[in-house]
């Protein structure tokens, strides 16, 4: 960090003795420099923060809080906000406004705001401790008076003994429940855990990660637990209860929530009680998406097609967080929709409902694996099945066999491009004769800033870049599919075509609108079948695909580009990966 080195030195906030001495102590101990700094006491946090903030050209804010609106707030949920110290205090059509203490926060905060732009900034202790303390007061308006006068209720019927079946403790549970699922749905909460210990500890999971919620007393579990069997339709008599039920999102009549209810007996020093946990997913009961909404283009959509019509086998759908693989997943879930096939699903948590689907969801904490999830489906005649979970070795090697013995396998893998999901999954170990004779296809996705029609400019690259793309990017092929799809006239040439860049209007964020999808596809050849049992790397998968004409996501956002409905200068990001 010779640039905090510098700053630091230059303001005079830190001798050089002293400088010399926290920079040797954060080599030591495999710290950086700003944390060492604040640890060992040489200068204060904020004084860090401010040097930061100058080095990287990162804005420093004072949040006021009577400025900052829920609707802004709760873009972050409230336990995220607290853990990560980070208070979204304003928002655009595509970008958020986020300040942090932490710069090592971001990434964490970029997959919650995705496919939103963020905007970093950098805040003191005070201003972030006065934002908090706002946003837990508003958040506290709007629930805290249910949760406080429900409780009561509660409390005063286990004091009186009478606490299993007053209509006062049933009525009471149904409201704190209410409440506490609406909780956690405008925290965009995935899954609800009630664990008793000295408290009942409410903890929420959003994305990978769980967060502390709340604690309510021990008295109010039982009620809470009889309200959620009454709802799932579950009996009292089962020592392991699972079931659903559905509720209204708030405010609509329309959007529903399913609800999994997962209640587990365990031991406590107060006697028998059972922790409570909940699934939550939007039960929209439709179809899934379409390719073109997907904004698959028609050389992308054939490629698919073709590749779903295998009866069985292996597709891989590959992307980082963020990129739309679950998107991806259930769209080609739903091109298999056949009279004639049995659709199943492997999920961390059902994000659609399709008809006709047989969904399942991963509880490791109950010893519901993803490979008896996988299984259990097989065992019930599933044709295609589709897995959306973090993946393990049991699991994928599972898959591979079904694919192999004549189960259509729809594999999600976290990986930046095609090339390399088929990489990541021989990492795991996997027999690359098995995988060989599976596989079918890999795709990539991904997303990138959508153009807003109304106020895009022309764009001309200069000669460094045009080189570059030339260098790339197949050029000639895109061009080709321009005109086959006669997007350009079939005369033109690549020096003909334009490009584009954003311009702001009204109407849009800094010259953007959301954010469109690109996709790459390899599918299987002889060659590449070849190089996966020779335990090849994604370099030479990529190069196959590229000598059999497959294109990358490079040039699938250039042919997007050329359409105008992505910038020049994103194209050339993509490319250079």
């Amino acid at each position: 960090m010779d640039g905090l080195h510098e700053f630091l030195l230059d303001t005079g906030l830190v001798s050089r003795d002293a400088l010399l001495r926290a920079t040797e102590l954060a080599s030591e101990q495999g710290e950086s420099l700003d944390k060492m700094l604040v640890r060992g006491g040489f200068v204060s946090a904020d004084d860090v923060r401010r040097a930061l903030a100058a080095v990287h050209g990162v804005p420093l804010v004072r949040l006021e809080p009577h400025l900052l609106s829920f609707e802004d707030l709760i873009l972050i949920p409230e336990p995220m906000s607290r853990a990560h110290m980070a208070i979204a205090y304003a928002s655009g059509p595509r970008g958020v406004e986020v300040a942090v203490l932490d710069l090592d926060d971001v990434p964490v905060l970029e997959r919650q705001l995705a496919p939103r732009t963020l905007a970093v900034r950098l805040t003191d202790q005070t201003s972030m401790k006065r934002a908090l303390l706002h946003y837990q007061k508003l958040l506290k308006e709007q629930y805290g008076a249910v949760f406080a006068a429900e409780l009561g209720v509660l409390q005063t019927a286990q004091a009186a003994g009478d606490a299993d079946h007053s209509a006062a403790v049933v009525d009471a549970a149904a409201r704190v429940l209410d409440t506490l699922l609406r909780h956690a749905l405008v925290h965009q909460a995935h899954e609800v855990v009630l664990q008793p210990h000295d408290a009942v500890h409410v903890r929420y999971r959003m994305h990978d990660a769980w967060y502390d919620a709340m604690t309510l007393p021990l008295q109010a579990l039982p009620p809470l637990v009889a309200r959620a069997r009454t709802l799932a339709s579950m009996s009292a008599n089962e020592v392991f209860s699972h079931g659903r039920f559905s509720v209204h999102e708030e405010g609509t009549m329309d959007k529903r929530v399913s609800v999994g209810v997962h209640i587990t007996p365990m031991s406590h020093a107060s006697g028998s009680v059972h922790s409570l946990a909940f699934t939550l997913a939007h039960d929209t009961v439709r179809r899934g998406s379409s390719l073109s909404s997907l904004s698959c283009r028609l050389r992308i959509t054939d490629e698919l097609r073709h590749a779903l019509q295998h009866q069985h086998g292996l597709i891989l759908v590959c992307g980082p967080m963020g990129a739309g693989k679950t998107s991806m997943l259930y769209t080609l879930l739903d091109e298999c929709s056949s009279p004639h096939k049995s659709l199943a699903t492997v999920e961390t948590a059902v994000q659609t409902h399709l008809p006709a689907v047989s969904h399942m969801e991963v509880r490791e904490e109950y010893g519901v694996s993803s490979a008896s999830c996988f299984r259990a489906q097989l065992r019930q005649g599933a044709n295609v099945v589709m897995i959306d979970c973090p993946l393990d070795a049991e699991l994928v090697e599972v898959a591979l066999h079904a694919a192999n013995r004549g189960t259509l396998v729809l594999l999600g893998i976290h990986a930046s491009s095609a090339a390399e999901g088929i990489e990541e999954l021989m990492r795991m170990g996997v027999s690359t004769d098995l995988l060989a004779s599976v596989f079918t296809a890999s795709v990539g996705v991904a997303r990138i800033p959508a153009l807003c029609q109304a106020s895009k400019i022309s764009y001309t690259l200069s000669r460094d870049e045009q080189h570059f793309l030339e260098e790339g990017v197949l050029v000639k092929d895109v061009l080709a599919d321009l005109k086959t799809d006669r997007v350009t006239d079939s005369s033109a040439a690549w020096k003909d075509i334009s490009l584009w860049a954003p311009a702001s209007c009204d109407g849009c964020d800094r010259g953007f609108t959301g954010t469109i999808g690109i996709q790459e596809v390899i599918s299987a050849t002889a060659t590449l079948s070849h190089l996966i049992r020779q335990g090849a790397d994604a370099s030479a998968f990529a190069r196959d695909a590229h000598q059999s004409g497959a294109q990358t996501l490079a040039e699938d956002a250039l042919y997007k580009a050329v359409q105008g409905r992505v910038a020049a200068t994103d194209v050339l990001t993509v490319a250079r990966g």
